[in-house]
């Protein structure tokens, strides 16, 4: 902080004024203005009228004019400063834009050279994509043989062997003989019916369900499969949380039961009909409500509409 006195009256009583300053060269300049400025005005206001009456305009005017001609030379130099100052900064901001672009153009130039040497040697970006391409290819068909062959290890080899086992107990022989009896049994229902609906076989003649008692079967809820892991360990995860093992949930509507689709069982269904021993169509009659929600409440009578 610059302390400066004040030219007034508190001088001469030394009362000192303390004015707090941030450019103090500005301020020096400006009280020297205005002191020459005002000891200028204290001499002409001093001298007899009579002898300024004398002089010209020119001489009333002269300190005043140096003093306004001074301060347009600073303002104009500090212009000229300004000026200066502005045009370095747009000329390095231009200088600097140059050099980004450069340096862009340059990497840009840089990695086309790169792709194209890429594309043309085997150790660039080619060679790079098609070996990470290889690997995996390699990764993936080493993970396929591997559960291909823990799969045939433990599913395939273990249900043949079971399958293996349970034809031993027969003879190829009496295999033969079952299924060509099988098969006469067959062809002689199907033989003795005449007429166009020789394909109409009642079951009371002729069961094709007979033969499942026959069959051959092995068992395989013991076995593990590897293909289905994921699936298991979800599954497991589940079960272990108290929640579902997430199979199939219940239908939205009721379903009826394969196991009631033989005509034995039943002769008509809830959603369709079939046929009874003669042929004759045996139709499952309607609800009541399903026949109030079908019937037609469509007015024919042009005359006598309701009017409402």
């Amino acid at each position: 902080m610059t302390e400066f006195l004040s030219p007034s009256s508190t001088q001469r009583t030394a009362t000192r004024e303390r004015v707090r300053v941030y450019q103090p060269a500005l301020l020096e300049d400006a009280l020297s203005d205005s002191a020459t400025f005002y000891d200028t005005q204290q001499r002409s206001q001093m001298q007899p009228l009579a002898s300024t009456q004398g002089l010209t305009q020119a001489e009333e005017e002269g300190p005043e004019d140096d003093l306004q001609e001074r301060i347009r030379s600073k303002r104009a130099v500090k212009q000229a400063e300004l000026k200066a100052k502005e045009e370095a900064f747009r000329r390095a901001t231009e200088r600097k834009k140059q050099e980004a672009e450069a340096q862009r153009e340059a990497e840009f130039q840089q990695m086309y050279s790169e792709v194209l040497a890429g594309m043309e040697d085997s150790l660039g970006i080619m060679g790079e994509s098609q070996e990470t391409l290889s690997h995996r290819k390699k990764v993936v068909g080493e993970k396929q043989r591997a559960l291909h062959q823990e799969w045939q290890t433990q599913v395939f080899d273990k249900i043949q062997e079971r399958l293996d086992k349970a034809l031993s107990k027969t003879s190829p022989r009496e295999t033969e003989a079952r299924l060509q009896a099988q098969m006469d049994d067959f062809l002689r229902t199907g033989n003795t019916k005449a007429g166009i609906y020789r394909d109409v076989i009642c079951e009371q003649d002729y069961d094709p369900l007979s033969t499942r008692s026959r069959t051959l079967k092995v068992q395989t809820g013991d076995l593990f499969d590897p293909l289905k892991r994921d699936w298991i360990k979800a599954r497991n995860e589940r079960l272990n949380m108290g929640l579902s093992a997430g199979t199939s949930g219940q239908l939205a509507r009721d379903t009826f039961d394969t196991k009631m689709w033989s005509e034995q069982n039943v002769h008509s269904t809830p959603y369709g009909h079939c046929v009874d021993k003669t042929g004759a169509y045996v139709v499952h009659p309607l609800s009541q409500s399903v026949l109030e929600q079908r019937r037609s409440k469509l007015v024919m009578d042009h005359y006598n509409y309701p009017n409402r």
